[in-house]
């Protein structure tokens, strides 16, 4: 039980720190380190504090891990491999600051601890698997046996290997949830946001235009750092131009006959479900192609006339889609309900389409170095700005990793792969460390004229206010009705936890409140109906509560150390010297 618990909490710590460590690695590692001297012509993917992390150990884990995500698949997709790398990467990474910690906090073990603890605790699969059962329940003493036998010796080696890697970390992560602490007010807190329902009617008054504003250089400076709280999410301003990777004739093609491959297989006995577990980009893919009971007269028409003729137990011809490929296998039928297994082959670039677009982005910085307007004009590009937001997911689906902090002023980073193509981006103003007012000159003035546009509503609302009685209306006030909410639930029209929210369920029902001034305008509610909470059933609910709180606290917690460790451990990754 208490092993389980460990598990269960390590899912979710991982979880956790993959939202902290995000890194990118190029899909041909390797294939363009051209400096002399360089890390990577050592071996070395990236440091970790005073650790190095070798491209040998980087290269085991990986193929481990692709091995565990795409099975057989013959062919994988340089955007796919991509992910997997980040994932990889971050784990090492977790794992050597990890190692430190557990050496400061004396989280160590004798040598054979793992070799006693294996024969112990089975590995889930073999929990699993009747092989080793006995009168129905799992026999330990016939898994012990089988595990001395000599032929295992390579796989007991490897189950050893795993649960060294796994097990400091989780005893590591439950000592240090036993500092999140719960208290009933938390939970009650929790519960009532979730359970105190209001239903609203509002004013909005949108904030006003006053073109004759004309704030000075001071001024805005002046807003600038009384406010600066409001930037600290910018880190960089850049330029990008982009080479998008085509999907070709070729590369349908090859879609197409990869899946007559697949029906030449299940021809010659292959199970459906083992084809799709095996080569299905679809999510259904891991549920052996399962697509569930579907209307066909609601599937396109390609589809549908595939369909026609096949038995129950039969597949179809390869279906050409605009995104890719389809196999379906109808697994029952009746009239036009159909239980149908799916394939699906995405159309994708060639990996030579990948390296040939890579080396065109990286040809074009060398020109645009020697000559920018020549550059853009030769290979057809634009650069246009970018001001790079460290706390959300750029639209570009660029990965930037630690380039950023030892990215320099005039300087490109290397070509990077996102959802168009590769992306080539130009430091113009570093602000990872300190922001700078000129960059963010246009946004400081935005806001500013935004607060006196507010302001000038908030007056507007007070006048209005002033001459209300019962009836909630105002002239160039715009009202609105919600039905029943809570404090976790959205409400269009309002800003979501916003302070409107914080009025309505403090507000008595029925009276109209004076002027709330708000992110986007100033409002007026009344608090139509509330729904109290049901004193009995807090206790029913207390234990799931509980739950949620020390999951929220927990994330919290994790959340700041991690942002310390990296800030401490000063991660430096190399990979930056790949192109150029």
């Amino acid at each position: 039980m208490f092993m389980q618990k460990l598990r269960k909490s390590m899912g979710i710590f991982l979880w956790v720190i993959a939202i902290i460590f995000v890194l990118f690695i190029f899909f041909d590692f390797g294939a363009n380190v051209r400096r002399s001297g360089s890390m990577l012509q050592r071996g070395i993917i990236a440091k970790v504090g005073r650790r190095y992390v070798s491209y040998n150990l980087f290269s085991s884990e990986y193929q481990d891990a692709q091995q565990r995500t795409f099975g057989q698949r013959p062919e994988i997709d340089p955007r796919d491999q991509r992910k997997l790398s980040d994932q990889v990467l971050n784990q090492i990474i977790i794992n050597q600051i990890f190692s430190d910690v557990r050496q400061r906090l004396g989280i160590t073990f004798p040598t054979n601890f793992y070799s006693r603890l294996a024969m112990l605790m089975p590995p889930q699969e073999f929990l699993k698997d009747t092989v080793f059962y006995n009168n129905g329940r799992f026999d330990l003493q016939k898994y012990q046996n089988i595990m001395r036998d000599p032929r295992m010796q390579q796989f007991f080696l490897t189950y050893q290997h795993r649960l060294q890697k796994v097990i400091p970390d989780q005893i590591l992560n439950f000592d240090l949830m036993n500092f999140v602490r719960v208290s009933g007010m938390e939970i009650l807190r929790e519960y009532i946001e979730d359970s105190l329902m209001v239903k609203i009617e509002y004013l909005y008054f949108p904030p006003e235009v006053d073109t004759t504003i004309k704030p000075t250089d001071e001024e805005l400076k002046k807003y600038f750092e009384e406010n600066i709280y409001k930037y600290n999410e910018y880190g960089a301003l850049m330029s990008y131009a982009v080479f998008p990777v085509p999907v070709v004739g070729a590369d349908k093609e090859r879609a197409y006959e990869n899946a007559l491959n697949i029906i030449s297989q299940f021809n010659a006995g292959i199970a459906f479900d083992t084809l799709a577990y095996i080569y299905s980009e679809s999510p259904t893919g891991k549920k052996g192609g399962d697509a569930g009971e579907i209307n066909i007269t609601k599937l396109p028409v390609e589809m549908q006339k595939a369909l026609r003729g096949v038995k129950v137990g039969g597949i179809t011809r390869p279906i050409k889609m605009d995104e890719g490929v389809y196999v379906l296998y109808v697994e029952s039928k009746k009239g036009n309900l159909y239980h149908l297994r799916e394939i699906f082959i995405r159309y994708k670039p060639s990996y030579e389409t990948y390296t040939s677009i890579k080396k065109k982005a990286e040809d074009f910085i060398k020109a645009y170095k020697e000559d920018p307007q020549g550059a853009l004009k030769t290979y057809g590009v634009e650069m246009k700005d970018f001001l790079f937001n460290r706390f959300q997911q750029n639209p570009m689906g660029v990965n930037f990793g630690f380039l950023l902090k030892t990215a320099k002023e005039g300087e490109f980073l290397p070509p990077l792969l996102g959802n168009d193509g590769f992306y080539v981006f130009l430091m113009k103003k570093n602000m990872m460390e300190k922001l700078d007012f000129g960059v963010l000159k246009e946004k400081v003035r935005a806001d500013y004229l935004l607060e006196k546009g507010i302001d000038m509503a908030y007056n507007r609302a007070m006048h209005a206010r002033l001459k209300m009685k019962d009836k909630l209306a105002a002239d160039g006030a715009r009202y609105g009705s919600t039905g029943y909410f809570s404090m976790t639930m959205e409400v269009p029209g309002i800003p979501f936890r916003s302070s409107v929210y914080g009025a309505a369920f403090n507000l008595t029902p029925g009276r109209i409140s004076q002027p709330i001034r708000d992110v986007n305008g100033v409002y007026i509610i009344r608090v139509k109906k509330r729904k109290d909470i049901d004193q009995n059933k807090i206790q029913s609910y207390y234990r799931n509560y509980m739950q949620i709180v020390f999951q929220i606290k927990r994330q919290e917690v994790m959340n700041e150390l991690y942002s310390e460790l990296v800030e401490k451990y000063r991660i430096q990754d190399y990979r930056s010297e790949l192109s150029i």
